[in-house]
C-alpha cells in the first residue's frame, strides 16, 4: 500500500468521519428540533385543552351559581309573600279588634247614659210618690174634717185610696 493509498484512505476516512459526524449532528439536531416542535405542539394543545376545560368548568360553576341564586331568590320571594299575607291578616285582626273596641266603648257609654236616665226617673218617681202620699194624707184629713164621717168610714175610703195607689205602683213596675 502506498502512501498515497494510505493518504487517500486516511483522507476518505477523515472525510467520511466528518460527513458522518455532520450527518449525525444534522439528523440529531433535526430530531431534537422535531422533538421540540412536537413538545411545543403538545404543550400548546394541552394549554388549549386546559383553557377549554377551565372555561367549561367556569361556565358550569356560573350555571350552578345562577341556579342557586334563583332558588334563593324564589325562596326569599315566597317568604316575603308569606310575611305579607301574615301582615295583612294581622292588620285585619287589628282592625276588627279596633272596631270591636269602639263598639264596646259606644255600648258602654249608652249603658251609662241609660243608667243615668233611669236614676233620674227613679228620683222623679220617688219624689212623685212622696208628693202623692202627702196629697192622699191631706185628702184623708180633709175628708175626715169636712165629712165628719166616722173613723170606720174614713178607713174604708183610705183603704180604697191605698188600693188605687198599689194598683198604680204595680202598673208602673
Amino acid at each position: 500500500m502506498s502512501t498515497v493509498a494510505t493518504l487517500v484512505i486516511s483522507v476518505s476516512s477523515l472525510v467520511s468521519f466528518f460527513v458522518g459526524w455532520f450527518v449525525a449532528k444534522y439528523v440529531g439536531q433535526s430530531k431534537v428540533a422535531h422533538a421540540e416542535k412536537t413538545a411545543q405542539k403538545i404543550i400548546r394543545d394541552s394549554n388549549k385543552e386546559a383553557e377549554t376545560i377551565k372555561k367549561e368548568k367556569i361556565l358550569e360553576a356560573k350555571d350552578e351559581w345562577l341556579k342557586l341564586k334563583q332558588n334563593i331568590d324564589n325562596e326569599a320571594k315566597q317568604k316575603r309573600n308569606e310575611l305579607s299575607k301574615l301582615e295583612n291578616k294581622l292588620n285585619s285582626r287589628e282592625l276588627n279588634l279596633d272596631r270591636r273596641h269602639d263598639l264596646l266603648t259606644k255600648r258602654e257609654k249608652e249603658v251609662q247614659d241609660l243608667d243615668s236616665r233611669i236614676k233620674i226617673r227613679e228620683e222623679k218617681v220617688d219624689n212623685l210618690e212622696v208628693k202623692l202620699e202627702k196629697l192622699i194624707d191631706e185628702q184623708n184629713s180633709q175628708l175626715e174634717k169636712i165629712s165628719g164621717i166616722s173613723n170606720e168610714e174614713a178607713k174604708r175610703i183610705l183603704m180604697h185610696n191605698l188600693l188605687e195607689k198599689a194598683k198604680q205602683e204595680a202598673a208602673r213596675e
